[in-house]
Formats: C-alpha cells, structure tokens, sequence
C-alpha cells in the first residue's frame, strides 16, 4: 500500500540560498535606473519610482545602471514591469492579478532578515499574476524563511529559464516526514530549497523550472519540500513544470537531476504487431524514481507525448504540433537489471510514412489526493527523438549481419536475401514484411561490413 505523502510541495515556492563570494555594491554618481514608460523616452530616475508607475496600468521598462541596494518590498498592481540587467539587493515584488513582471538577467543577492516573501502574487486577494525570471542569477546570505519565499497562487504563473540558484540556507520551520527517504529521482526533502503552501481557494498556482541549477554546499537540505507548517497541511493545489532542472548538494545523496530521473531512449523502433504497427518510443526512469512512484506518491503516470515535426513547444502550456498522448501500462514496462524501469509506448495507425513525429517522456507525481502534481520531463534532442516510421523501418531492414547469431539475446536467425546476397535478420518474416510496407519507394539498402 503506498504511503500518503505528509505534505508535498505546498503551493508557495521558497528558495533559501547563499553565495559564497562577495556581494559588492557599486553607488555610481548617476541615476540607479533609466526606464520609459508605454514606449516613451528613457529618464533617469529611481528603481522605486519606475515600479511605481505600473500602478496606473502602465507597461514599465528599466535598465539598472549601478548596482541597486535595500528598496524593500515593490508593489506592482497594474501594467507589466520589466526590469533588464544589473545587480540588486533585498527587493522583493508584490504582483496582483493585472500585473506581469519580468526580470532579464539580473543578479539578486537577499541577505537581511525580515518576514517580506521575494515574490508574492496573492496579496490583494485576486487571481493570475504572473512572474518571469530569465537568465537571473539569485543568491541569498544565512538563513531565513522569507529571503526566497515565492507566494504561487490562485491561477498565478511563476517562470524561471534559464537561472542559477546559489543556496545554503535552512527553513527555519520546516518538519521532517518519517515516512521519507531521500535518494536519486526523489524531489522532495524536508528544509528544501523550494517549499510551498497551499494556492488559495481553488484555483491552481503553476511554477515553471527550465534549464534551472540550483547549488549548495549543504548537504543537510533537498530540493522540494514535504512537511507541515506550524502543525497545519498548508499544500493545496501546484502544478510544477520541470525540465534540466539539477540541485548540486555537492555530491551527496541529496543531488537531483530530471535527466537522471527520466531519459527519452535515442530513435524509435516499428511495432509490427498486426492492425496495430505504428513507431514505439522507449523511455527509462531511475530506480530511485521508480521506487518513489512506487511507495511514495498519491499516485504515478510514465507517458509519451507526440508532436508533429522535428520541434516540440518550449512550455507545456503550448499544444502546437500535437498529436497526442501515450500512457505507460504494465505490458509496457521492463524492470532493469539496475533497477531502473524502461516504458514502451507506440503511435499506431500512421497515416503518412515519411511524417516525422517527435517524442518527450514524462512522469507525473501525484501528491495529497492528486491536489499536487509535478511533471518531470526528458530533454529533447530532435536529432535523437525525431523520427519517421518510413525512416525507422528502412534502419531495420538495413539491420542484418553475414552470419547468424543463435546465440545472441536478439539473435539474427531469419534468412533473407537482398541483391543475391544471403544475410540474416533479427526480425521473423512476418515482422519483416511490415518493414518492408514502410520503407519508402526509392530505398535502396545498404549491405554491412563483414561480420
């Protein structure tokens, strides 16, 4: 029976990190910011007086030209502010439903104490703030629940891509599940990195975490959270989005990497099971993975999805290209040697031949009921996840050897004669007349070197 997760990533996402190396702050003679407004002419002026004017429904761009110390909590409640460059210490943003805001490669350093999250999209009670992060740099100094705390809630959007995380910190308040145990391919730890509390009402939060590394030389802490927060369950509904995201807790079993936890298999292969051939797709889990899907989570789901082309969408809000979706069963699954779990799935009844499909795995927690789910996705290469069936098929007619091999786990047993030359094959006769219904027109085989 699998055991109920205490409390997993409670809707609220805090990050508690430190920076080994010297902040220094640099108080130029000129303006600490330039910033226009709806488009029009830059002026120079303060970081505060720029947020200021997305009160009014204002779209705000800034420019930091020096180094920008202690401004405190921003408020951004209408328009779309967005700040690009430079190096601040100890802001944080207050963004209502009517406001986006967006930081392009800044550097922010959080190192006084105080109770004011970094980011926080719920506090005048309304829904769907929106917050992005792009090639940003984040570090904070000693320990603090709030230096990171991020506030996702009631259908606000949160986004990191691309940034860099320098943690060592702790969660003051944070309380150990007895019933976890950490190891590869499990996200969560008590004092993470990232804690959460709930998303208000009903209405989901969404966090974004793309191409993200977080580092730390305290091994004591994980990456997501699972605990009770002043003896309340505080997680309600997240949703957490997670692609080439690593934790580096310097080598200890407390590191996490989405690549090591799912890793889409390089090609495809035909299914040639009759009325049902199509391109099936392999997809491996880390045993550590698989043994927390297995007696951990709520719940657990290993799928493939299917895109046309040789592209798949950078978010997962994006459908373009979509085919559809697989989802792993029994019958599919392999248990490794190592303990690592394989899925097979297949796209059948192709329409065109030469249509290149691309695949992306992904598993899916399911956590306090289904309230939380976290999907953690493979990389994408379209040179190793794009594929034809007429392209696939056409590899394995190619796939044969002068000699046969009984012995072999796959042996090449079966006969086949192409060009009056006499090869062997590893595929039956019936398999290998599918192939040959999907290699295209003009293929033309290629014979193997000498075995």
């Amino acid at each position: 029976m699998k055991k109920k997760i205490l409390s997993f990533i409670m809707a609220t996402v805090m990050v508690i990190s430190m920076i080994a190396a010297t902040s220094v702050s640099i108080f130029a003679a000129t303006a600490e910011c330039t910033y226009s407004v709806d488009g029009g002419t830059a002026v120079s002026g303060n970081l505060s007086d720029a947020v200021a004017a997305c009160t009014a429904g204002k779209n705000v761009v800034v420019t930091l030209n020096s180094a920008t110390a202690d401004k405190g909590t921003l408020y951004t409640v209408n328009g779309t502010l967005t700040v690009n460059g430079g190096t601040t210490t100890n802001i944080g943003f207050k963004v209502s439903a009517a406001a986006t805001v967006t930081l392009n490669n800044v550097t922010l350093t959080r190192n006084a104490t105080g109770t004011e999250p970094f980011l926080n999209t719920n506090y005048d009670s309304t829904n769907g703030a929106t917050f992005y992060a792009n090639g940003c740099t984040f570090n904070t100094v000693g320990d603090s629940v709030s230096k990171f705390q991020f506030m996702i809630a009631r259908g606000a959007k949160v986004y990191f891509d691309n940034c860099t995380i320098n943690a060592d910190g702790k969660i003051s308040n944070a309380v150990v599940d007895p019933n976890h145990v950490v190891n590869d391919g499990q996200p969560i730890n008590a004092g993470a990195c990232f804690s959460a509390w709930g998303s208000i009402k009903n209405r989901c939060g969404y966090l974004y975490l793309t191409n993200v590394t977080i580092n730390t030389p305290n091994d004591t802490y994980g990456f997501l959270n699972t605990q009770y927060i002043d003896g309340t369950l505080k997680a309600d509904k997240l949703r957490i989005y997670m692609t080439d995201v690593k934790y580096d807790a310097a080598g200890t079993e407390m590191d996490f990497d989405t690549n090591k936890v799912i890793a889409q298999a390089d090609g495809a292969s035909v299914r040639t099971v009759k009325d049902s051939e199509g391109l099936r797709f392999t997809s491996t889990v880390s045993k550590g993975a698989a043994e927390y899907a297995d007696n951990i989570v709520w719940k657990a789901e290993f799928r493939h999805t299917f895109y046309n082309g040789f592209t798949i969408p950078s978010s997962p809000d994006d459908d373009t290209g979509l085919v559809g979706e697989s989802k792993a069963t029994d019958m599919g699954k392999t248990v490794n040697a190592d303990g690592s779990v394989s899925y097979n799935t297949a796209l059948v009844n192709i329409p065109d031949y030469t249509q290149v499909y691309s695949v992306r795995s992904t598993i899916v927690y399911e956590v306090l009921g289904g309230n939380t789910k976290i999907y953690i996705y493979s990389n994408f290469n379209s040179e190793k996840n794009s594929r034809s069936i007429e392209q696939v098929a056409e590899a394995a007619l190619d796939d044969v050897k002068t000699v046969a091999t009984p012995a072999e786990k796959f042996p090449y047993g079966f006969e086949v004669t192409v060009n009056g030359a006499k090869y062997f094959s590893r595929y039956t006769a019936e398999q290998y007349e599918v192939l040959k219904k999907y290699a295209g027109a003009d293929y033309t085989f290629t014979a193997p070197a000498a075995d």
